[in-house]
């Protein structure tokens, strides 16, 4: 790993205060949740257990004995997951883990032919209160224990839960539980985890659960999945009987589809994967889609019900929100790029769905987004949102954050032309504000193809945005040094230095940086951005010709990295499967074919893409929504256009 890798690797420890490291990356993470409760496994270890809300700190974690070996299945449709345990080769118990429907409880099945146990790794900061008492008359509780978690616990960074959270933890059967370990014993057993989150709740929803046996409560989750899976579209009867891996293309589409239900919060907001607690715009407005193309308009408009909840409540949205706490994580640039996402994205559910009501009912908001886009033009130019994909995974440098953004700004194009169009119709604007908003707009196109078009290809950044321009003299987000000077603070607030650097109070107090001047990227995901918003501005030969570079650079090195050749290892992100993919079949490129076999095969075993890939393997964060959603669609659009093919012969 490169040494900015390295350096990228250490911000995600201290931004992510509960992240979890995989012991074997070949190991991928599911989830099982409500919309109250999440729980990420790993096989039948418990990684990270929680809520509500979403945006609260994981308070269990479990692993079993070694020496054992996991065959783990999902049911189809559904978030039940079922684990077959062995020993030596022996089968010894099975396991099913689900979630009930209607409250945050997590419930584990054991059938066990012989004894075994869980490690489970006391959580610091908790208080445990024995209270088994209270459940010996009822259903004869074999072990139960009231675990809370303090008001003031972070549950991402350094942003606290405010509340105290309480979980009640109950065993019957064979299985005792301590704060140290499960243990099981031959017959059948049942774990239950409830939450809150404040004791009144707890008490009262631990009351309703044991109203119910187990059987009835696991059949009501069967139930309450099958609904779930009818309203998708039945792509069984909508794709081509000639595509290629079609039943894989077939479980994944269904795998996908519960992995984002299961991380969307009854608050609307779909989490960003265990790492990361908070709901991002930027994430969220790929998974809009892939919901979209799914079938689930319901779950769609959720999302934007969320930004308007607390749109309405504070008066701004962030680039990620805490969901169901006042949480904002911001970074540098905190008004580009996201904004951009958001009102695309309402205008691609009003497109699906034609709900103008809605549309107009959030408009307030979405005025909001342009207004503070357009106060961040120089030149015509955005700036980078500092928490970009590829600037956290330190593919373009933080001293490049101010320079001239060509995706930030193209989105800000496509989204002005939406809102513009849309806003003239209804009458949301007066004259004077539609006149000055449709200059701000011409002015920015006409500069754009200057600005960022360079020998036919589209440049990721401009340096030329700040000269002659005075840098913020402080901005929030990351230190510059990154952790190389003793005491560094990584990420908050951060002060410029007379070299126009931003350290953290303590490396600006100790250290400084030399002035550079940015390096001109050609990030292929930026490239690519055009064809996945379906962008209406540029010409669409351009567009093409961009395409038909990459695909050349592909068929000649077998290679699509995110980061320019020389700058390290082989790395890509997660999403560049999708984005290729869907601009190859826009194109009707033949590479569409070998990319979506690819893609198909960096699947995990639970049916999902990750966050990025190092060297073909899987690094950072499994599970992710924005990854799967954007290649989810992608896969779907190609399967479309095959079907048409087909027609057409």
């Amino acid at each position: 790993m490169t040494t900015k890798n390295n350096l990228s690797f250490l911000l995600l420890i201290f931004c992510c205060n509960f992240s979890y490291t995989l012991k074997g990356q070949e190991t991928p993470i599911h989830s099982i949740g409500n919309g109250q409760m999440l729980v990420y496994g790993r096989q039948a270890d418990i990684v990270q257990l929680f809520g509500p809300p979403y945006s609260a700190p994981s308070v269990w974690a479990m692993t079993l004995e070694p020496g054992m070996t996991v065959t783990s299945v999902r049911k189809k449709g559904t978030a039940i997951w079922v684990h077959q345990i062995a020993k030596q080769g022996k089968p010894i118990a099975e396991i099913t883990d689900f979630m009930t429907t209607d409250q945050p409880c997590f419930v584990r099945k054991i059938k066990a032919d012989s004894s075994f146990y869980f490690d489970t790794a006391p959580l610091k900061e908790r208080t445990v209160l024995d209270n088994q008492l209270l459940f010996t008359a009822h259903r004869q509780a074999t072990s139960a224990f009231l675990m809370k978690t303090p008001a003031g616990t972070f549950f991402y960074n350094n942003y606290p839960v405010l509340e105290e959270a309480c979980h009640q933890f109950i065993t019957f059967g064979s299985a005792t539980l301590t704060p140290g370990k499960l243990q099981i014993e031959k017959g059948e057993s049942v774990l239950m985890v409830i939450g809150g989150p404040s004791y009144p709740e707890c008490v009262t929803t631990t009351n309703q659960v044991l109203a119910s046996n187990t059987d009835t409560l696991l059949e009501q989750s069967h139930s309450w999945w099958r609904a779930f899976t009818a309203r998708r579209k039945d792509f069984s009867k909508l794709l081509p009987a000639s595509l290629p891996l079609r039943d894989r293309l077939l479980q994944t589409i269904d795998d996908v589809s519960v992995m984002i239900k299961c991380q969307q919060a009854r608050e609307g907001a779909v989490i960003a994967g265990y790492n990361y607690h908070l709901g991002y715009v930027r994430d969220q407005y790929g998974v809009s889609r892939a919901l979209l193309k799914l079938g689930y308009t319901d779950e769609a408009r959720q999302i934007l019900a969320f930004y308007y909840d607390i749109w309405k409540r504070e008066g701004r949205i962030h680039n990620a929100q805490g969901i169901g706490v006042k949480a904002f994580h911001v970074h540098e640039n905190d008004h580009v790029e996201f904004t951009g996402y958001l009102i695309i994205q309402a205008f691609n559910y009003l497109e699906e769905t034609g709900d103008d009501a809605f549309v107009k009912e959030i408009f307030p908001m979405l005025n909001w987004a342009w207004q503070v886009q357009a106060e961040e033009l120089i030149q015509g130019m955005l700036p980078f949102n500092g928490d970009e994909t590829y600037v956290a995974g330190g593919i373009l440098p933080r001293e490049a954050l101010c320079d001239g953004s060509a995706e930030a700004t193209l989105l800000f194009i496509n989204a002005s032309e939406d809102l513009l169009a849309w806003s003239k119709d209804k009458q949301m604007w007066n004259e004077k504000e539609m006149t000055l908003a449709e200059q701000i707009l011409t002015d920015t196109k006409d500069r754009y193809r200057r600005n960022f078009i360079s020998e036919g290809r589209l440049q990721t950044n401009n340096p030329d945005r700040m000269e002659g321009q005075e840098y913020p003299l402080f901005r929030h987000g990351v230190c510059e040094q990154i952790g190389r000077v003793e005491g560094c603070e990584v990420f908050g607030w951060t002060q410029k230095t007379q070299t126009n650097r931003y350290l953290c109070a303590n490396c600006f107090a100790k250290s400084s940086l030399p002035a550079v001047r940015s390096n001109v990227y050609f990030i292929p995901s930026v490239t690519l951005t055009p064809c996945y918003i379906n962008d209406s501005f540029l010409d669409g030969n351009l567009t093409s010709r961009f395409v038909e570079e990459l695909a050349s650079d592909y068929i000649k090195t077998g290679r699509f990295p995110s980061q320019q050749q020389g700058t390290g290892q082989y790395k890509i992100l997660g999403y560049d499967y999708g984005f290729f993919l869907y601009a190859l079949t826009q194109i009707n490129h033949q590479l569409r074919y070998k990319i979506y076999e690819e893609m198909m095969e960096a699947i995990d075993k639970t049916g999902a893409w990750v966050e990025y890939y190092m060297e073909g393997k899987p690094n950072g964060t499994f599970c992710r929504p924005w990854e799967s959603a954007i290649n989810i669609e992608a896969a779907i659009l190609f399967a479309e256009r095959e079907g048409a093919m087909d027609k057409k012969k």
